[in-house]
Parts: structure tokens; sequence; C-alpha cells
């Protein structure tokens, strides 16, 4: 009864949330995701992402996560319902009546089981430093970039003061430079 109740809510959960898990079960006998977001994202063809997939695992774990709490408050409830009925049912100093601290004993070890979700936010941070990583290199590369296209502009400018009488050098070379500076910006170089 746990494991089908368990793996129809993980399944059900899993394709609401449009996750491709095909054939292959989302949760164990013990309700532990038996799968990691990458092997979703490779299931997916790349139309999943490895932070995605990671966030909705977390929600599909909370969810059985819950349902397992649940049940045992539902089992602990019952150990204590079934303890007052042999209480009530029996005289003072009948076995029956001795029995109760056992089935409140039985309620607290049912009480006390609590089950934790997985948490896969280690998926989700590390598409997160990815992401960071490659914007940083096309920041660097950007930068390159406007640094070759500068100095050819300042070569080019300096040339040009040069043979040009009556504009510095300077100038030339402070044009070219803001020219090749643009250059560089535009992918040019």
């Amino acid at each position: 009864m746990g494991q089908t109740s368990l793996s129809s809510l993980a399944k059900t959960l899993a394709q609401s949330y449009g996750l491709p898990l095909g054939r292959q079960e989302l949760v164990d006998e013990s309700g532990n995701i038996t799968t990691t977001p990458d092997q979703i994202v490779a299931a997916s063809g790349g139309k999943e992402s490895l932070g995605g997939a990671a966030w909705k695992l977390n929600m599909i774990s909370a969810a059985v996560t819950q349902q397992q709490n649940q049940r045992q408050a539902q089992k602990a409830e019952s150990a204590l319902q079934a303890g007052l009925g042999q209480v009530r049912s029996r005289g003072r100093g009948s076995a029956a009546a001795m029995q109760s601290g056992m089935y409140q004993q039985l309620s607290q070890l049912y009480d006390n089981q609590e089950y934790e979700a997985a948490d896969f936010s280690y998926f989700i941070m590390k598409e997160q430093m990815d992401f960071q990583r490659d914007m940083m290199r096309r920041a660097e590369k950007l930068q390159k970039k406007k640094g070759i296209g500068g100095m050819i502009g300042m070569i080019a400018g300096g040339a040009i003061g040069s043979i040009v009488p009556g504009i510095g050098t300077a100038i030339g070379a402070g044009l070219g430079a803001q020219i090749g500076g643009a250059a560089g910006g535009t992918g040019f170089f």
C-alpha cells in the first residue's frame, strides 16, 4: 500500500511538472527519490535545465515526505485509539489495562519517526555558478576584443596623425583608439 500510493503520487506530480520518466519508478519502497536531476536532463534531450529539474524533484520529494509524515501521524493516532479501546473494555487491573502503556509507547514511536525530504539544491546552485562563470568568460572575451581593437586603432591613428600634417599624433591616436574600441565591441575583431 505504501509503495504504490507514494509511487503514484510521485509519478502524478512528475507528469504534471512535465518530467520525462518513461517506465522508470521515481521513488523506492521507502519513498526515496531514485532519479537525479542530471539524469532527467539527459532523458529530456536538453528540454529541461538542471536547476529546473532539481527544483521539480525538490517539490516532489517534499510532497512524498509530507505524505509519509501524515501516515506516521495516522499510525500514532490509531495506536492510541487501540489502547483507549482496550482500557474501556476491561476492568481495572486487567492485562488489557496494563497494555495501554504499550500502545502509548507504540504511538510515540510512530509519531517520532519523521521523514525528511531529499534536497537537490546542489544542482540548482551548480547551474547558477555555471551561468555566472559563462557570463564572466564572455565579458573577459569582450574586453580582450576591445583591447585588441583599441590597440589597432591607436596604431592606425598614430599613423594617420604622422601622415596628415596639422593633426597631432596624440589626436590621431585618441581618435583611432575610439574607433578601435567601437570596432572591438561590435565583434569586428
